[in-house]
Order: structure tokens, then C-alpha cells, then sequence
């Protein structure tokens, strides 16, 4: 499936397959990034959520993760493997309830290709790391 109608399906709270698991949507969230392009996020009850990327046709699914990990350095270890970094962002997200919150966050990517995401949400003072892989279109189904 492509992007655009995974969001159409997911927007519906119906749910679709990612890679093989059925991922059923709990919240989705538009997400405004400090460029002024939009990107959805979307969750599910199990701690698992997708940044949904319309214009550049991206799926990166993740995975929220216990452990700490500090963003200063642009390099950190997590499970014996090596992450460098690689993006950072803010943005404003917008709930079904209309209300914002701020949060900033930056990436560290892996030679294999996982991502490593470390956010901060400046309202609440939370602090959320996440794993993530990007899905190909081909990995993209309805259940």
C-alpha cells in the first residue's frame, strides 16, 4: 500500500499491518515541524508508533524503549551497537483534543539502518527513546 492510504486507513482507526504485525491506532497526531511541514504520528496501546511522513513517502515504525540514553554526544551505544547522529527537530503536535505540545528530539542512526530517536516533550517534561526502522511501501497492508 502506499503511504497516503495507510494514513487514510489508520485516520479511520482501523487497523493495518506493518512488516507482518497488526498495528491498531489508540491516538494519532499531527505533528508540525519547525519548517512548517506536517507528519503524523500515530500510537498504538503496546508502546509502538508510527511517523507517518506524507511528502517524502516515509514510514519509520518505533518502539518506545525503557532505558535513558543521553542526546549530547553524536555518538551513543544502546544494545551493543554503534549510533551516530544524524537529524534533529522540534515541533508542535496538535491531538485529536486540539491542544499543543512542544517537543524536540534528535535521531542517531546504525550502520544497519535502525534509528534511535530521543525526544523531550517541554509541557509535560517527559522524556521518550524509541527505536525505529523505516517500512517499505511493500511492508504496508491491510489486515
Amino acid at each position: 500500500m502506499r503511504v497516503q492510504e495507510i494514513l487514510e486507513v489508520l485516520n479511520k482507526f482501523d487497523p493495518v499491518v506493518i512488516a507482518g504485525k497488526t498495528f491498531e491506532p489508540v491516538t494519532i497526531d499531527q505533528v508540525i515541524l519547525e519548517s512548517g511541514e506536517s507528519v503524523f504520528w500515530a500510537h498504538d496501546s503496546d508502546g509502538r508508533w508510527l511517523s507517518i511522513d506524507l511528502e517524502s513517502e516515509e514510514v519509520i515504525a518505533f518502539t518506545d524503549v525503557e532505558e535513558e540514553i543521553g542526546n549530547s554526544t553524536d555518538v551513543v551505544l544502546y544494545a551493543g551497537e554503534e549510533y551516530e547522529f544524524s537529524y534533529e527537530s522540534s515541533a508542535r503536535i496538535r491531538d485529536e483534543d486540539v491542544e499543543e505540545e512542544l517537543v524536540s528530539w534528535r535521531e542517531f542512526e546504525a550502520m544497519n539502518g535502525s534509528i534511535l530517536r530521543v525526544m523531550s516533550f517541554e509541557v509535560t517534561g517527559d522524556k521518550v527513546v524509541s527505536m525505529g526502522e523505516k517500512v517499505a511501501e511493500e511492508f504496508l497492508q491491510l489486515p
